[in-house]
């Protein structure tokens, strides 16, 4: 279950799709958390010999839409030291207007005040 899609998605009435999306869905959502998952936790020696930590780590999201996936990190507490969402233009200032909306992504963003103006 995603925690956060409710601030994200306002439902359609009754509309349904086909439970081959829906699968595709699930299916790319849940391959993605995986890698990433083993992203943030795999040990990786850093040249001064220590081990790099999920805090030491970065993640670009190319394409990442709505995605919750940064609110459930920091959530957890294993967000990466940087985590980048690139989109259209009009997507990324939806986005944004629906964190900024809401006290609990807020809260969860870095140093708990939403999200900047998106530049153009």
């Amino acid at each position: 279950a995603d925690d956060f899609a409710h601030h994200f998605v306002r439902r359609a009435g009754n509309k349904r799709y086909p439970p081959l999306i829906n699968r595709g869905y699930y299916a790319r959502v849940s391959a993605i958390r995986r890698m990433l998952d083993a992203f943030l936790t795999k040990p990786v020696t850093l040249s001064d010999g220590t081990i790099a930590t999920h805090a030491q780590r970065q993640v670009v999201s190319i394409g990442a839409g709505f995605d919750t996936t940064y609110f459930r990190l920091r959530k957890e507490e294993r967000a990466p030291v940087r985590y980048i969402e690139v989109d259209y233009r009009e997507v990324m200032h939806k986005k944004a207007a629906a964190i900024n909306s809401s006290e609990e992504l807020r809260g969860l963003c870095e140093g708990g005040a939403g999200v900047a103006p998106i530049l153009h």
